[in-house]
């Protein structure tokens, strides 16, 4: 409120200030936000001739919370409450921020999944209806796209065209993995022959997958994969 214009010091309809009702409420946050905003210590409150007499009628139960009211309302330690105050804003609205950092993580870790879900069940429309809405489709979409066997080809490589069209090279990786490894690793001629027209460099791949050059070369062919029983989890035993 403060923030937005509220005067520290401007009486209610009754009279009372801000730090008079803070102070009766025995609510030591806002009295050290009160003061340390500047609430003049020299107004009157509405039943009594100062601050002192004031907090005098006030009975604390707690003598610690009395004697740090009393502290607050001291002149000379108006530059230490000041200076707490601030320091309290800065890690209050670092708190906030990393909050809102972590809302918009999860945000976008749902867009993703959302993307995802689209790209491995091959649904156009749905990827479709996501990207108008903002959704932003990354390399690891295209990863999921090249290696799903599910729903109608054609919509499959339709999937593979919208994200491309999004800024995603066919050569980037996803967590070391390149789309044209997935493929092949799925047994996907047909994504694989798309990628490769798309600009796919297989010679990433075989440097990628040490020991195997000669069967990536030989992959560069994509039918390859529909005549021959490719071994997914040991591609080094595989001789030529």
């Amino acid at each position: 409120m403060i923030a937005h214009g509220a005067n520290v010091d401007e009486r209610d309809r009754e009279g009372r200030l801000p730090l008079e009702v803070a102070i009766k409420a025995k609510n030591i946050a806002a009295i050290m936000v009160l003061v340390g905003k500047g609430a003049n210590l020299n107004l009157k409150p509405s039943d009594s001739n100062n601050f002192t007499e004031y907090l005098e009628i006030i009975k604390f139960e707690n003598e610690k919370d009395k004697n740090f009211v009393s502290y607050s309302l001291d002149p000379t330690n108006l530059k230490e409450i000041s200076e707490g105050v601030q320091e309290g804003e800065r890690q209050s609205a670092e708190i906030e921020k990393q909050k809102s950092v972590e809302a918009n993580r999860i945000k976008d870790r749902e867009k993703y999944e959302e993307l995802r879900q689209a790209a491995l069940g091959a649904h156009l429309e749905d990827f479709k209806a996501l990207l108008s809405k903002g959704y932003k489709p990354e390399v690891g979409h295209l990863l999921t796209a090249v290696h799903s066997n599910h729903g109608d080809l054609k919509d499959r490589l339709e999937i593979c065209n919208l994200i491309i069209a999004n800024n995603v090279s066919v050569n980037d990786r996803d967590n070391d993995i390149l789309p044209a490894e997935e493929a092949i690793k799925a047994l996907n001629p047909e994504t694989l022959e798309w990628l490769i027209k798309n600009g796919a460099d297989l010679s990433l791949v075989s440097s990628h997958w040490e020991g195997s050059i000669s069967l990536f070369e030989l992959a560069k062919n994509a039918y390859f994969l529909m005549k021959v029983s490719l071994v997914k989890e040991e591609p080094k035993s595989l001789h030529y």
